[in-house]
């Protein structure tokens, strides 16, 4: 399978408040969630300890957790969110040999959990799984290494509805649709776990590497695909590259990349360059990437006939968005803008 360049948006307060950013149901929602080990995160680990060496006595990360949450997080208030964010089921035939559309979602968590979650998320409505096993070459548990066997592996679950998951293991099909015998590789439910190199910094004692996010989004999504995940911040943030509001998307480049906008739905101000700098940005920046827009269906602006009729793909969504948890719909239809990469040649062929 190829490489994959992804953008990704961040915010902080996703699980209540998701519906106000207006973000498109998920084809994957792949998450880490607060294993519960309450103040025994860093037991067996030489962090317990000043300089790692018992012999200094007891380091301030003795006898604390990884972070609150570990105290507070409400397993149901996840699911309950993860059933809501997720795409329905794909409703299409199945073709023999081939998996359907359908999303599903990855959770991390420890092995004694797994109970815990397949029956929490039974109830959401995910009634089917797979355990994934996760095989590391070191073992964080080095103070018991003298004691007993220790950990060298890592878990999720992959938690699906009725039907299994959009699964994509590199097999092509050929005109009539049949798979291309040959073309396709069997998936193991177990992984090498490669750890992240210098480039990747560590900031957090419990973040996932990043090319096993990376290879669980490539097996379970195509490329333009949403993926969420409602348990990041902007510091344990999976993505190699996000922009913050602080950083302003539309001085960044946004080369190679799969992006996804929803911007401003405000007018030009001074503090705000309103949303046709935002139309303009894509049309712009898809010379050389794919961006996906959800924005008003204003069809009678200048933006949109200057960069978007007849420059773009065009959905127009059924019926009218609710964002922000309102009562009331919106007062304007919306639509989705695929700006497809290279659209200038296609545009002159």
């Amino acid at each position: 399978m190829g490489t994959r360049k992804i953008k990704c948006e961040i915010y902080r307060d996703s699980m209540q408040n998701y519906k106000k950013y207006a973000i498109p149901p998920a084809q994957l929602i792949i998450a880490d969630v607060p294993y519960n080990v309450g103040t025994n995160f860093y037991g067996s680990n030489p962090s317990w300890y000043i300089g790692g060496d018992n012999k200094n006595g007891e380091s301030k990360l003795a006898g604390k957790s990884a972070f609150n949450s570990d105290f507070n997080f409400n397993l149901y208030e996840y699911f309950h969110f993860c059933s809501k964010m997720l795409k329905k089921d794909d409703t299409k035939p199945l073709q023999r040999g081939r998996s359907s559309n359908s999303p599903c979602m990855i959770v991390f968590c420890a092995f004694e959990q797994m109970q815990t979650l397949i029956a929490a998320a039974k109830k959401h409505g995910f009634v089917n799984y797979i355990p994934l096993v996760f095989i590391k070459n070191y073992s964080p548990q080095v103070l018991k290494a003298n004691m007993r066997v220790v950990g060298a592996t890592e878990y999720a679950l992959v938690l699906y509805r009725d039907r299994l998951p959009k699964f994509r293991n590199g097999c092509q099909v050929d005109e009539s649709g049949k798979n291309i015998r040959g073309t396709g590789h069997m998936i193991f439910n177990w992984f090498k776990w490669e750890k992240d190199g210098k480039e990747i910094p560590k900031i957090h004692p419990a973040q996932k590497p990043v090319k096993v996010i990376e290879q669980l989004i490539q097996i379970f999504t195509d490329e333009g695909d949403v993926v969420i995940d409602p348990c990041c911040t902007h510091e344990t943030a999976k993505c190699k590259k996000h922009f913050t509001p602080a950083e302003d998307g539309l001085k960044q480049s946004w080369k190679d990349e799969v992006v996804f906008v929803n911007p401003p739905y405000s007018k030009k101000t001074k503090s705000n360059p309103g949303q046709e700098a935002w139309i303009r940005k894509a049309f712009e920046e898809s010379e050389h990437a794919t961006v996906v827009m959800l924005i008003p269906a204003r069809t009678d602006t200048i933006a949109f006939h200057e960069y978007i009729y007849g420059k773009a793909e065009i959905r127009f969504i059924k019926g009218r968005l609710k964002f922000g948890g309102a009562k009331d719909a919106a007062p304007f239809p919306s639509m989705v803008v695929v700006f497809r990469r290279n659209h200038k040649e296609a545009e002159q062929q």
